[in-house]
């Protein structure tokens, strides 16, 4: 019933009713993006573990900011745009799964379950960061959307009985920080996050893998 390409899995569109195979397709494809976007992310670590070493080593001409300083940013913003579509993808993968007559009952929805928890356990600030880091082009006059006050505590950066303003984005080692309505939030860019997406990625996979078992082709609708 289903086929592995690598580590995704991939269903067989020939066994499932007709009216339900243009969903299972868009299915297919969103498992394949789960896989795409955590390689994504996984480059955007290394392409900041690059800038780092190439920063080091060459520095900066007196007077020129360093480019690799710019591009350690890009990384951050490319990790957290990567991070929103595995997401996304994990969610449209599961609607699909738990509404379909067909697989609703043969998948593992417990395993399913599982890995959405795991992901918004693994990575709580996920939607407004993403929104603070698609908003640091704006004015001064939208700065509230950028301000933060109080006690803040993330990896590597602790704030305390404060009011600060950021407008863009700040780095502290590996934590990537922005302000969003209020409050402060982070994604750390490491390889640390990189494993953890790899293991949400494979317990959604194995929500399907009892598809391997035997079931007869759903009758022509």
């Amino acid at each position: 019933m289903i086929i592995m390409q690598g580590d995704v899995p991939q269903l067989c569109m020939n066994i499932v009713p007709l009216d339900e195979r243009q969903d299972i397709c868009v299915l297919n494809f969103a498992l394949r993006d789960i896989e795409k976007y955590t390689k994504q992310f996984g480059a955007a670590v290394h392409l900041y573990d690059y800038c780092c070493m190439q920063d080091s080593v060459l520095g900066s001409l007196p007077g020129r900011p360093s480019a690799f300083g710019c591009w350690r940013l890009l990384a951050c913003r490319d990790a957290v745009m990567s991070l929103l579509n595995f997401r996304g993808q994990i969610e449209a993968a599961r609607n699909i799964s738990e509404n379909s007559a067909y697989l609703g009952a043969r998948i593992d929805r417990d395993s399913l379950g599982e890995a959405h928890s795991k992901f918004n356990e693994c990575f709580p600030d996920f939607a407004p960061i993403r929104d603070a880091a698609a908003r640091t082009g704006e004015d001064a006059r939208a700065s509230e959307n950028h301000s933060s006050s109080g006690d803040y505590i993330a990896p590597g950066l602790v704030i305390r009985d404060t009011k600060i303003t950021i407008v863009q984005e700040s780095l502290q080692d590996r934590t990537f920080t922005c302000a969003h309505q209020g409050k402060l939030v982070h994604c750390e860019v490491s390889e640390n996050s990189t494993v953890k997406m790899q293991k949400i990625m494979y317990l959604f996979f194995g929500g399907f893998l009892r598809l391997t078992q035997s079931y007869p082709p759903a009758s022509a609708s």
